[in-house]
């Protein structure tokens, strides 16, 4: 599966970053571009839907980590879903 990464707002949850094929060293900075953009643009409500990801590896969780710490520091949340 290609991997794909778009979000859109979703009222009652925030911003969704929606999230396709696999979440690896080669497609986390796509993932990680779009995060930084709704971070530093002041979104504080993140979602990631996971479901259509069918591996994450360690750079992966990685960058869910540091999204989470970003929204932290701003007042946010991550979320996960999927």
């Amino acid at each position: 599966m290609d991997f794909a990464v778009s979000h859109h707002r979703e009222d009652d949850e925030g911003v969704v970053v929606d999230v396709a094929g696999e979440i690896d060293a080669v497609t986390v900075p796509q993932l990680w571009e779009i995060l930084e953009r709704l971070i530093e643009d002041g979104e504080r409500n993140v979602v990631i839907d996971l479901s259509r990801v069918g591996f994450i590896d360690s750079t992966g969780i990685g960058v869910v980590i540091r999204a989470m710490n970003a929204l932290k520091d701003h007042g946010g949340q991550l979320a996960l879903r999927g």
